[in-house]
């Protein structure tokens, strides 16, 4: 990239995909995935006898059924995520409910309304998994110091995770 610019939804989501797309044990969102919950569109959102949460899972329910994605299977979901310009990870392991943890990798702490994001995949995840316990971790890891690294950033934490996942370790 020259001075100044930033990547894009295009990249973050191909390099994503591209390094999760031979790895049964994981499934990788969009970007678009959180932007798409917060913000619901459809037919649904008027629906009055349906509360908020389902508007919301309503608009992106078939992203999973469409391909016959069962996410209770895998190890890993990736919820790569675009807040006000900044990129960030949020990390899903053991949906089968055991010792589901979601795992926040933030190259700038405090930065993308990591709060919001992280109420947003816990309520996806209650409607597409019945799950509604789970760890919240936000480990230290290793941080930017420019302004526009945060998706270089997301990627590799994405990359590092999914070589070892057995030494991906929260502390």
């Amino acid at each position: 990239l020259r001075p100044g610019e930033e990547l894009n939804d295009d990249v973050i989501n191909g390099m994503l995909y591209y390094l999760s797309r031979d790895i049964d044990w994981c499934h990788c969102f969009t970007t678009n995935l959180v932007r798409r919950y917060l913000n619901p569109v459809g037919e649904n959102q008027q629906d009055s006898s349906m509360s908020l949460g389902e508007r919301r899972y309503a608009g992106v329910s078939r992203w999973t059924r469409m391909y016959g994605i069962n996410l209770e299977t895998k190890a890993v979901v990736l919820f790569p995520v675009n807040w006000e310009n900044h990129w960030y990870l949020i990390v899903a392991t053991d949906l089968s409910g055991y010792e589901t943890s979601l795992t926040v990798l933030n190259s700038v702490q405090g930065v993308g309304n990591v709060p919001e994001a992280v109420a947003a995949v816990k309520e996806y995840l209650y409607y597409e998994c019945n799950l509604d316990r789970f760890k919240i971790h936000v480990p230290q890891v290793p941080r930017q110091s420019t302004r526009n690294d945060c998706g270089i950033f997301t990627i590799l934490y994405g990359q590092f995770l999914l070589k070892d996942l057995h030494n991906f370790q929260v502390h």
